[in-house]
């Protein structure tokens, strides 16, 4: 399986930890690439370009795009252009069958891409793993809409077991077929506050594919509080609804 292991880097905190997880990662490394693109100054890049060029991959390239404007930590809607605009730049340099993304603050277990792997079919458009925790609560980036055309309402799925249908996802850990990364213009979903990865899934759902969160693939997220506990934490439920033009969140429980 001729696989992108894609990373979009714009922090320094996690990536020992982040490179030591992709080492460990069961995979035949002849088949795999790993494409990291950098959103930061010079110090962030020459830190991800040697960890890069001292992985296992057959493949290897880094590349720096430069903060076109200065990060603001709140600025969530920034945010969400600013990943879109880096998306954008790694889908022109992708040549494999499949792409593998983990976010930068995200580690994966060793088995992640493998088992991912097992369950993608060709009615699949998208799968990912579990993560729990973001923006300082704790519920799983995977989520059910009530339509698919013209979502108004997007809910967060609670703790379940094996392999579960969704509607959106998150880009944490995630593995697609490079057609469909490659061809997708990456944008926030709705013009809107939601992400570039609701975006992407809803976007593969309306074309009749399926999409999945694996449960049995559970990521750490380092950005979250160090409490969250996979099968100690009881995860939360949010509701993202529409309001005008506007997408708001309601914590369910």
């Amino acid at each position: 399986m001729q696989t992108t292991i894609l990373l979009l880097i714009s922090r320094a905190e996690y990536l020992d930890e982040m490179f030591e997880c992709l080492d460990k990662l069961k995979c035949d490394v002849s088949e795999m690439a790993l494409l990291c693109i950098v959103n930061g100054e010079a110090d962030l890049f020459v830190k991800a370009r040697n960890l890069c060029e001292m992985s296992k991959f057959s493949e290897r390239l880094c590349i720096q795009e430069r903060p076109l404007t200065k990060i603001r930590q709140y600025d969530i809607g920034g945010r969400r252009k600013r990943i879109s605009r880096l998306h954008n730049v790694a889908r022109e340099h992708v040549n494999s069958q499949y792409v593998f993304g983990i976010e930068d603050d995200t580690i994966v277990p060793f088995y992640a891409l493998e088992m991912l792997g097992q369950y993608y079919t060709d009615e699949v458009g998208m799968i990912e793993g579990v993560e729990m925790g973001r923006w300082g609560v704790p519920y799983i980036g995977a989520w059910k809409a009530d339509s698919i055309e013209q979502p108004t309402e997007l809910v967060s799925l609670p703790m379940s077991e094996g392999l579960v249908e969704i509607d959106a996802g998150g880009f944490y850990c995630f593995l697609t077929r490079s057609e469909f990364y490659k061809a997708h213009h990456f944008k926030p979903f709705d013009n809107n506050g939601l992400g570039p990865d609701v975006d992407f899934s809803m976007a593969l759902r309306q074309r009749g594919m399926k999409n999945y969160a694996l449960f049995d693939v559970e990521c750490i997220h380092k950005g979250t509080t160090a409490d969250v506990i996979f099968g100690v934490t009881e995860p939360r439920q949010i509701k993202m609804f529409k309001k005008g033009n506007q997408w708001r969140q309601n914590i369910l429980s």
